[in-house]
C-alpha cells in the first residue's frame, strides 16, 4: 500500500538525528511505492498545500508542504507547538492529501489522535518516539510537560484505533503492548554508509591514558538532554587533566545558559560550541573524538548511541540516556548517575578498557538494512506487530 508520511519534516532541512533521520532513512532505504511525504517548509517561495515531487536521496518522493515556520526555538517569542501548526495546515489543505487505500504514519500521539478523529485514514501506524513520563514530567522540553493526564487520554484514543503501533522505548513498548497489542517494541538504527570507524580503529584497543580525552556531546540544547551536566563534567576532567576538551554539537535555546556556566567554571577555553552539525560531520567527529558523553533526563531509543558505537566509539551516559540497554559496562563504555565527578571518572576508565572494535560489535545489529524493512510491516495486516 501507498505510505502517506505526516509530521513536522521539512525535506529541505533535516534536523539531525531523532524523528528527521527515522523519516529520512525510511524514505531512502525501505521498500516503498511512491511515498507521499505531509510536512512543513520556511521558504517563502514554496507554495502550501501544493504536491510537488522532490527528489530525495536519489529517490522520488511526493510532498506537500501545509504549513511554514521554522523550527529553530531561539528565533520564537511565543512557542505554539510545531505538531498544532502541522495539525492546522494538514485541515486546511485535506483535499490534496490521500486518504484511501494508504497507510498513514504518523510520529506524534496528538498528530495520531488528530488523524484519526479528523481524516479517518484507511490504516493508520503510529510512531512513538518518547516515554510518555518523560514528555510529561519535570525536565521535559515538550509542549506536553504537565499534561500527563492528557497525553494519557490521547494515547488510549490513538492505542485502540491504530492498525499498529511502532515503539521506540523499551519500557512504554512493554505498557502499550499489553494495553493495545498490534505494538512492535522497535529499537533505532544507525546508517552503515555514513556511520563507521577509521580503518585503524577497528584493529585498535583501548587507548590509554596520555593526553587529555576529547569528549563529544550531541544533541538539542534542551533540558530533556540537560547540557549543563555536560559542562560540569568537563570541569571536572579539567582537574585531573588540564588537556581535557569538550565538544558540543547542537543548538537550541539553552545555549546563553550552557555558555555562562562554562565561564563561570573557567573552562570556556575547553568548550568548542560547534553548532548544529549534518550526520556527516558528526560522523566525522566521533571518528576523532575519545567518548561520546550523554546526559539526558529521558530518552526514547537513543540513535546517537547506536551511531557512536557504529564509529568505534565507546559511549558514558546516565542510566537515563540508554533505556534500551546498550551499554555494556567496560566493553562499549559505562552507564553512571548523574554525578559530575562520578561521569568524569567514567570517561577517563572507557579510555582505558573500551575498545573501537567491541564498540562496533555491540552495535552491528542496529544497522538501518536490518531494522527498516521489520518496521515497515507493522499495520500491513492484522498480524504484523507483536
Amino acid at each position: 500500500m501507498r505510505r502517506v508520511i505526516v509530521d513536522q519534516i521539512d525535506l529541505a532541512n533535516l534536523v539531525p538525528g531523532g524523528t528527521d533521520t527515522c523519516i529520512a532513512d525510511i524514505l531512502a532505504r525501505g521498500d516503498l511505492d511512491d511515498p507521499v511525504v505531509v510536512g512543513i517548509t520556511n521558504d517563502p517561495s514554496v507554495r502550501l498545500g501544493r504536491m510537488t515531487d522532490r527528489e530525495f536521496r536519489g529517490r522520488s518522493v511526493k510532498f506537500i508542504p501545509v504549513a511554514r515556520f521554522s523550527r529553530d526555538r531561539t528565533a520564537r517569542r511565543v512557542r505554539v507547538p510545531d505538531s498544532l501548526k502541522l495539525i492546522l495546515g494538514a485541515v486546511r489543505f485535506r483535499r490534496e492529501i490521500p486518504r484511501e487505500s494508504v497507510i498513514w504514519q504518523v510520529h506524534r500521539i496528538e498528530v495520531g489522535f488528530a488523524a484519526l478523529l479528523l481524516f479517518r485514514p484507511t490504516r493508520l501506524v503510529q510512531f512513538v518516539h518518547n516515554a510518555a513520563a518523560g514528555l510529561s514530567g519535570d525536565n521535559s522540553d515538550s509542549a506536553w510537560k504537565g499534561l500527563g493526564r492528557v497525553y494519557s487520554k490521547l494515547e488510549s484514543f490513538v492505542g485502540k484505533r491504530a492498525n499498529g503501533i511502532v515503539v521506540f522505548n523499551q519500557g512504554d513498548g512493554e505498557r502499550l503492548s499489553s494495553l493495545f497489542g498490534r505494538v512492535m517494541s522497535a529499537r533505532t538504527w544507525y546508517d552503515e554508509s555514513v556511520f563507521y570507524p577509521r580503518e585503524a580503529q577497528v584493529l585498535a584497543g583501548p587507548a590509554g591514558l596520555g593526553m587529555g580525552p576529547l569528549v563529544l556531546w550531541v544533541g538539542r540544547l534542551e533540558a530533556q538532554k540537560d547540557p549543563e551536566l555536560a559542562i560540569e563534567v568537563l570541569a571536572s576532567l579539567i582537574k585531573r587533566n588540564k588537556d581535557a576538551r569538550l565538544v558540543i554539537a547542537g543548538d537550541g535555546s539553552l545555549l546563553p545558559q550552557i555558555k555562562s556556566r562554562a565561564v563561570e567554571l573557567g573552562v570556556l577555553d575547553a568548550v568548542e560550541f560547534a553548532g548544529r552539525l549534518s550526520r556527516m560531520d558528526v560522523a566525522d567527529r566521533m571518528r576523532t573524538s575519545d567518548c561520546l558523553l550523554m546526559t539526558s533526563h529521558y530518552e526514547g531509543s537513543p540513535r546517537v548511541l547506536v551511531e557512536a558505537g557504529a564509529c568505534g566509539l565507546p559511549v558514558i551516559a546516565t542510566a537515563e540516556a540508554d533505556p534500551d540497554h546498550v551499554i555494556s559496562d567496560g566493553t562499549n563504555g559505562f552507564v553512571g548517575d548523574r554525578n559530575p565527578f562520578a561521569l568524569a571518572e567514567l570517561v577517563e576508565k572507557a579510555k582505558l578498557f573500551c575498545s573501537s572494535y567491541d564498540c562496533v560489535e555491540a552495535a552491528s545489529e542496529r544497522s538501518a538494512d536490518r531494522v527498516i524493512s521489520s518496521i515497515l510491516a507493522v499495520g500491513v495486516d492484522d498480524e504484523s506487530a507483536s
